[in-house]
């Protein structure tokens, strides 16, 4: 709540300064190059985001996980007790880990997010 007050209130000044000191054409030039940047830099990012998106989901149907998920189960155990091999819990667990350590930020997050609803049912 408090970040939406200090970004209304920055764009607000903003805007009001820019009214004041005639420099309205400088504030919309600006506003357009940044929204430029922000397409550009969007574009370079979904190509290789649906790239490492389809191959963990493909690592999700594969036995390629459950595989790894029996190497690094004494882990998983100490950190994770009573968690039963079978949940999808476990999978999410295994798949998050997998992504961290391929250095693939952005799927990790939406693993761990599944990983965390239903963690909160207590399937354990």
């Amino acid at each position: 709540m408090m970040i939406n007050f200090i970004w209304i209130s920055l764009i607000t000044i903003s805007v009001i300064y820019s009214v004041i000191s005639c420099n309205i054409s400088d504030l919309s030039n600006s506003i357009f190059s940044g929204v430029n940047d922000t397409v550009n830099i969007v574009i370079g990012l979904i190509g290789p985001m649906c790239f490492w998106s389809g191959m963990m989901n493909i690592l999700k149907s594969t036995s390629f996980i459950d595989r790894f998920g029996k190497s690094i189960k004494p882990a998983i155990r100490r950190i994770f007790p009573g968690i039963n091999e079978k949940n999808n819990s476990y999978k999410n667990i295994v798949l998050n880990i997998t992504s961290n350590m391929l250095r693939i930020r952005k799927c990790s997050n939406s693993f761990r997010f599944e990983g965390n609803g239903r963690n909160e049912k207590r399937e354990w």
